[in-house]
């Protein structure tokens, strides 16, 4: 027979996980994402990472901010906020 699923266990939870957020957001009640990156497929994970990254590049540029400034304060190369900034253009 089935199992009884109206047993006060199957309602506790089993594991905790603390809500220390991602890389997008501190925590995920102020993640601005309509769904948790990490419940979207590893390439929609790595594209919204990316997105944000590049809305960064491009608002820190607008604020008058110079490449090299941009790719030491997000830690990625010169190379990298060159071309977000060319698609920009483009």
């Amino acid at each position: 027979m089935g199992r009884n699923y109206n047993r006060k266990e199957d309602y506790s939870p089993k594991f905790t996980r603390a809500d220390d957020g991602c890389s997008i957001a501190p925590t995920c009640l102020k993640c601005p994402l309509p769904r948790c990156r990490y419940d979207l497929p590893l390439k929609m994970q790595q594209s919204a990472v990316t997105q944000e990254r590049d809305s960064m590049i491009r608002k820190a540029r607008a604020a008058g901010a110079s490449a090299p400034q941009i790719a030491e304060a997000a830690g990625i190369s010169d190379r990298t906020v060159y071309r977000v900034l060319k698609e920009v253009v483009a």
